[in-house]
């Protein structure tokens, strides 16, 4: 979905650029200069030019001038130089090629795919990771990229002595001492995002938060974030029953009639009981 809203962006906008660069400002160029030249022509024998310019304008469905700006103001927006115009038409022209690469990777997107089922993982290419086969997950490029690389072994037994290798020496990268041979990529860009994140649960679950290199699970993160917007509603509501607490204090201070005292300063038998609750 992502590759094809690209697609349709920048197809949109080189497409948008070129007309503007072969068509738009040229015509509207055409206009400024039919303008000038009848101005030129017209300005100091015809003082009511403009009146003449207005019926020419409606006539050819030209834009009406706006005579009450300044003059250097007149048809303004229509004036575009040589160096606007190629502008137009470079932006154009980097934007298409892109268009390009996006349009095809599109395509190309809708043969891949990416499956968990109750074996275990397998993609387009014929990869299959068994559950048991599974060694770690490579998570390093996932919070900025969306991007995890499951590593897993021929076997069974072989993905057992790479899980052993790696609890004991895991290093920054999850050394695993040459057992891992292949590898699944999963990346949300390139496959549907939720349905990725998914499939990236399903294999957290499966090796432990051990086997999870460069990151935490995405259970640990959804759990975080439910108890941080927690945390902010229980704040949000708290600072609303502060305000609600002033105001009503406020309130009470302005209609509490003022206390009288004689000379001794006695209270007054007129002063209010205290106020409860």
């Amino acid at each position: 979905i992502r590759l094809g809203g690209m697609a349709i962006l920048f197809t949109g906008m080189g497409c948008w650029f070129l007309y503007d660069g072969l068509v738009g400002y040229p015509s509207q160029q055409a206009i400024a200069d039919e303008f000038d030249a009848f101005r030129l022509t017209n300005e100091k024998d015809n003082p009511k030019w403009q009146d003449a310019w207005d019926a020419e304008a409606e006539k050819k469905g030209y834009p009406a001038v706006v005579w009450r700006e300044p003059e250097d103001k007149w048809y303004e927006d229509l004036r575009h130089d040589s160096s606007s115009i190629m502008w137009q038409l470079a932006f154009g022209g980097v934007a298409l090629p892109f268009a390009a690469w996006f349009i095809f990777l599109w395509v190309k997107s809708g043969k891949r795919w990416i499956e968990a089922d109750d074996d275990g993982v397998h993609n387009e290419s014929g990869r299959r990771a068994t559950w048991d086969q599974m060694v770690k997950l490579d998570k390093r490029r996932w919070p900025k990229k969306g991007i995890a690389v499951l590593h897993y072994a021929d076997s069974a037994e072989a993905a057992t002595k790479a899980r052993e290798a790696l609890s004991k020496d895991a290093g920054e990268a999850g050394d695993t001492g040459g057992a891992v041979t292949k590898t699944i990529t999963l990346d949300d860009w390139k496959y549907e995002q939720a349905s990725t994140k998914a499939i990236v649960m399903a294999i957290e679950s499966h090796l432990g938060d051990d086997l999870i290199i460069g990151d935490i699970t995405e259970a640990k993160r959804d759990a975080e974030k439910k108890a941080k917007a927690e945390a902010e509603a229980e704040n949000d509501a708290a600072g609303e029953g502060d305000e609600q607490a002033a105001a009503s204090t406020e309130t009470d201070a302005d209609e509490t009639p003022g206390e009288t005292h004689d000379k001794s300063g006695d209270e007054s038998k007129d002063a209010p009981a205290e106020r409860v609750g």
